[in-house]
């Protein structure tokens, strides 16, 4: 016979509702925060509660305890954030910790239940039905960052799988297609967890990649491997009561887990505070549930006292009835491209012509209006604006874009990058953009920070470029749907990894980019690679032309500029002693041959003009027709 600790005993020994029988006669209050919680215990902000699994289990398991006591029936275990790269563990140290995490939840769950029957009070079989507490292994979102997120989640769900627990909680994402997915992986391995997949909303109704509430109830509602669903985190009691009107909640065929913030907090000696509302919280609680909430509780900044106050008038209401079999459909959207003449000339097969200028250091701006000023006479279809190219502060890429489309009435796509905004940011500028009339935009992840600021300069990188395009597609389907942003992306032709850089364009292009511009090509090797890019992907590609102007920025950029591969049989096209006229002929030269070879194989070209010298384009672009070949 399998030898099995005494923890595991006792839980089973206990003759127990299942939580899906639990469900068909009462509501459910889970128990509120851990972190915040967590870091007023220990009177200290910046700590992963996580850690104390190991370090210091016992505040853990008090914290567990004192929700129970206060009427919670589901504990989520201290695993929100169990992964190797938010610790700074291995793999192995972070199974221990969220082994360790399973085994305080369920001696809390114990000593709880002893406490209270030491306790003598006499209670109704009801009564004790109505205590009963279900432990959930939880699951937060991994960073970005986390090229092994999906590895990391998969290990976290095994051992919640082989410790048993009932529930499996995925809490605070921001977009339900991983969830999903995660979710079928659990009920693949264990149909009988029961599975809440949880999204942190802000107040307008969306996540922060950007997804809408009802795109999310649709999904999860159509989701077999989906128990119970619902929100987290976010926002306060009050905006997530208003979110919430427009759901129709009763008519689910599944159970809804509410969980919202205290409200919002303020920093103090590097802590979250949040205002100590609870009679305020609690009346908007009852509001929600009134809406059809099964399952409900609290999340950051909230302490026992709001579970408490949760738990009495929870217990006075009746069970939920779910609805009958989901059959609505998703009113989805169209994105209507039409009115964008840059995307019409793309989808028609017309050859398309950017400039590229970089914006000024400083204020002073008048050499670029006049740079800007002189396309006005060739026959382009985009000035496109870099944004702090090399990681060096430059004039807003947004803000520039804006002057000088209306100063030459010539479209302009700013460049907007991953490593200077974060979320709220990126929102408000795309919004920015777009009541200035912006409509085209390259989506990049950007330069690296350089070396010499890094102690007072990071990035931030909330996103990927995947991600960020992502996200300004559901604000496309959102908000912009009948004149959307026509955003486009970045390929890497030089790469090592040919087939990683298709994957990665293609994955773009499901995230909605309509077009790809590349690093500067000098090569028939390069040249080559994009055919194939473009036969494999169907992208429309914009060639990269950058005419080098001396034999010095020639070597600089062979040298200096990752990502740009400059032949040696083009570096010797150059001498150190050309003078300017004849180092701009040779850059011409170079690029006409470029331009003839690519032209078969690509949709346009995208000139990058070092130091912005417009002059670079006579005899490679014309003023009235077009390319000069």
């Amino acid at each position: 016979m399998e030898k099995r600790g005494i923890l595991e005993v006792m839980m089973e020994d206990r003759g127990a509702l299942s939580i899906r029988e639990f469900l068909k006669k009462h509501r459910l209050v889970a128990d509120g925060a851990m972190g915040t919680y967590y870091s007023t215990l220990k009177r200290e902000g910046n700590l992963l509660s996580e850690l104390d699994n190991d370090k210091d289990p016992e505040i853990i398991k008090t914290i567990h305890k004192n929700y129970i006591e206060a009427g919670a029936n589901l504990i989520r275990i201290n695993t929100f954030a169990c992964y190797p790269d938010v610790l700074g563990v291995d793999e192995a140290e972070s199974a221990k910790l969220c082994r360790n995490a399973v085994k305080i939840a369920k001696q809390a769950v114990i000593e709880a239940k002893n406490n209270a029957e030491l306790l003598g009070k006499e209670e109704s079989p009801l009564e004790v039905e109505r205590k009963e507490v279900f432990i959930a292994g939880d699951i937060g979102p991994c960073s970005v960052s986390n090229e092994n997120a999906e590895r990391d989640y998969k290990a976290n769900i095994d051992i919640f799988i082989e410790e048993k627990l009932p529930v499996i909680i995925f809490e605070t994402f921001t977009e339900e297609k991983e969830v999903l997915s995660l979710a079928e992986y659990v009920k693949e391995k264990s149909p009988e967890t029961f599975v809440i997949a949880s999204f942190c909303i802000n107040g307008n109704g969306t996540t922060g990649r950007g997804i809408s509430l009802e795109q999310i109830v649709h999904h999860c509602l159509e989701s077999k491997s989906i128990d119970a669903f619902g929100f987290n985190c976010g926002i306060g009691s009050s905006n997530m009561y208003k979110v919430l009107l427009s759901a129709n909640i009763k008519s689910f065929n599944k159970y809804f887990y509410v969980s919202p913030n205290a409200g919002y907090p303020e920093f103090l000696n590097s802590r979250m505070v949040f205002i100590n509302n609870t009679s305020y919280y609690i009346d908007y609680m009852k509001q929600i549930a009134s809406l059809g909430a099964s399952i409900i509780g609290s999340c950051c900044g909230t302490t026992p006292e709001y579970t408490r106050k949760i738990s009495e008038f929870v217990r006075e209401l009746p069970p939920v009835e779910l609805a009958g079999e989901y059959k609505e459909k998703l009113e989805v959207s169209e994105i209507l491209y039409a009115s964008n003449e840059f995307d019409r000339k793309l989808c028609a097969n017309k050859r398309v012509i950017v400039v590229e200028l970089d914006p000024p250091y400083y204020q002073d701006d008048e050499k670029m209006i006049s740079r800007a000023k002189e396309l006005m006479g060739y026959d382009i279809d985009m000035i496109d604006i870099a944004d702090s190219p090399q990681g060096k502060s430059r004039v807003d890429s947004v803000l520039m874009s804006v002057k000088l489309q209306n100063m030459t009435s010539i479209p302009c796509m700013p460049h907007i990058t991953c490593r200077d905004r974060n979320m709220i940011s990126v929102r408000s500028t795309m919004l920015g953009a777009y009541v200035n009339n912006i409509r085209n935009m390259l989506i990049v992840t950007g330069d690296p920070i350089p070396a010499d600021i890094r102690s007072s300069a990071t990035g931030v990188f909330d996103y990927n470029s995947e991600k960020m395009m992502q996200f300004l597609n559901e604000m496309n389907r959102a908000y912009f749907s009948a004149d959307p942003i026509v955003f486009g992306g970045a390929i890497n032709q030089g790469r090592p990894n040919v087939d990683y850089e298709i994957k990665r364009i293609k994955k773009k292009m499901e995230a909605g980019a309509r077009y790809f511009m590349t690093q500067p090509v000098y090569s028939d090797r390069d040249i080559e690679v994009l055919d194939r890019m473009k036969k494999e992907t169907g992208a429309k590609i914009l060639c990269g032309i950058m005419p080098l102007i001396s034999y010095k920025n020639a070597f600089f950029v062979k040298n200096e500029i990752a990502g740009i591969v400059v032949p040696d049989e083009v570096l010797a096209m150059y001498s150190p002693d050309m003078n300017r006229e004849e180092g701009e002929e040779a850059g011409r030269q170079i690029s006409k041959e470029v331009i003839k070879k690519a032209e078969p194989v690509v949709d346009g070209f995208y000139f990058m003009l070092p130091f912005n010298r417009i002059n670079l384009l006579d005899g490679l672009v014309d003023k009235k027709k077009g390319m000069e070949l």
